[in-house]
């Protein structure tokens, strides 16, 4: 014969839904700050394989947001095609016909993958409630 003892089930029930209200905050945090990372390591990866002239300003096209919903946090990284240059990024990245591929994105988010999740942990235990 077996026993089983519920206890505080409503209450453990109350406090997880409250968790993700309350790190939305140290997430959105720590993506912002991870996004900054990555694309300061993309336009160091973009310099190192670039000479004179050419992409100029498609360094300068790489940004970073976030964006906020219900219940999501979502880091957005990559050139902004109304930039200068900043429609050439998939060409940049994956090559075309004409040119090898200039990797720089998805390994400059794979670099900083770590770190980011690390501040989020690192932020979740710190903030205030």
């Amino acid at each position: 014969m077996y026993r089983a003892e519920l206890v505080n089930v409503k209450e453990t029930q109350a406090a997880l839904l409250r968790l993700a209200d309350t790190v939305m905050d140290p997430v959105e945090d720590a993506l912002e700050r991870g996004g900054k990372w990555v694309v300061y390591e993309a336009r160091d990866r973009l310099r190192a394989q670039i000479r004179g002239r050419y992409l100029k300003h498609y360094g300068r096209s790489i940004s970073s947001e976030t964006e906020r919903t219900a219940g999501s946090v979502t880091m957005i990284v990559g050139p902004e095609t109304e930039k200068l240059q900043g429609g050439m990024g998939p060409g940049v990245e994956l090559g075309s016909v004409n040119t090898p591929p200039k990797p720089h994105l998805f390994g400059a988010f794979d670099a900083r993958l770590d770190s980011i999740l690390d501040r989020v942990g690192n932020n979740i235990n710190r903030w205030p409630a």
